[in-house]
């Protein structure tokens, strides 16, 4: 009779006929039992390694993070530092992902965010769920073109089913009425079908003023800026430009 342990591999790697034919071999070979459930378990473990990793490097390829190689883990939790070391495990947990809360990272140019948020999306993707990483410029410009297209749904529908949606220098970019709009549509589409995790230089309180428009402003504010998970980098801190010198990087945006 084959172990829990060992058939549990042979359903993660979809070996019905194999499994099946087990005891057969077993008896054909006159094998120990316990010698082939272990080499069956080291061989099965190295081709699950193979299929996690690849599977990792194909989703760190669709995320297009800004910065691929940062992590939760190195990110500093200094007395500078916007995160503590209970921060850092509740984001790597990612039950923030099931209970769909969003990230702010809040603060000026060039004191780690997007280095966070790359970090926070890695996390994501380690613990299986779908990311993307866009620009915000990008962002309205893909959803503009959507619309010229007659695409506006399939588009949104598309990033919808990504659970992590990174959008850098969230309001950098002044918007038009119409791309205000798209933006506003995304926005309340995705509620409840995915978490955001945005960067930017402006705080919750004024992104009226980075949309443009007082009541859009205010609603998509409603929709994304009441979360608890917001974390404000303070000027003058130069904590990520230290770790990444040290790791020989160069990402402290």
């Amino acid at each position: 009779m084959i172990n829990p342990q060992l058939t549990e591999k042979f359903q993660q790697l979809k070996l019905s006929a194999a499994m099946s034919g087990y005891e057969q071999v077993a008896e054909n070979y006159d094998i120990e039992r316990e010698i082939l459930d272990k080499a069956l378990e080291d061989l099965f473990d190295i081709q699950l390694a193979s299929r996690f990793e690849n599977s990792q490097r194909l989703a760190r390829k669709n995320a297009a993070l800004k910065w691929p190689q940062a992590m939760l883990e190195n990110l500093p939790v200094d007395e500078v530092s916007p995160f503590s070391q209970a921060d850092i495990q509740e984001l790597s947990s990612c039950e923030w992902v099931l209970n769909m809360q969003n990230i702010l990272l809040i603060g000026a140019s060039g004191l780690g965010k997007t280095t966070a948020a790359s970090a926070v999306g890695n996390g994501a993707i380690i613990k299986g769920y779908k990311v993307k990483f866009l620009k915000y410029r990008h962002l309205i410009k893909a959803l503009v073109e959507a619309e010229l297209n007659g695409e506006t749904d399939k588009y949104i529908k598309k990033l919808n089913r990504i659970a992590v949606l990174i959008v850098d220098d969230w309001g950098l970019t002044p918007l038009t009425d119409e791309e205000r709009l798209l933006l506003f549509n995304l926005v309340e589409e995705r509620e409840g079908n995915g978490c955001w995790v945005i960067t930017s230089q402006f705080d919750v309180g004024d992104w009226h003023k980075a949309v443009g428009e007082q009541y859009i402003g205010d609603s998509i504010f409603d929709r994304i800026g009441h979360t608890k998970l917001k974390y404000i980098f303070e000027p003058g801190s130069d904590s990520f430009r230290k770790i990444n010198a040290q790791k020989g990087g160069h990402n402290a945006n």
